[in-house]
């Protein structure tokens, strides 16, 4: 009879306990990675969303900017047409007189 030596026991294992730790080993490992690209998806959406976020606060600021330019045009081309009228109504009273 030979002496046994440790090496021997460190992994026996038998089909019928091998093959479920295969399929756990492989669930776990797919949950895992799944995870992990569903994170990596989500982290990607939310950079997305922020860029758009900052591209539309940009083009609201931008786009007030215009409003604003033009109103404050259409306020002073405004101002010129009643100084014209006036002038206009002075010029004709002035001819009427004449």
């Amino acid at each position: 009879m030979e002496p046994k030596t440790t090496d021997e026991h460190i992994f026996k294992m038998r089909y019928r306990r091998f093959i479920p730790a295969v399929i756990a080993w492989t669930i776990a490992t797919n949950t895992f990675t799944g995870y992990i690209i569903q994170q990596n998806t989500n982290t990607k959406i939310i950079e997305i969303n922020r860029a758009a976020a900052k591209q539309e606060i940009e083009y609201n600021n931008a786009r007030a900017s215009r409003l604003a330019a033009r109103a404050k045009k259409e306020a002073k081309d405004e101002m010129r047409y009643e100084i014209l009228q006036t002038r206009y109504q002075d010029l004709k009273e002035v001819c009427r007189e004449k």
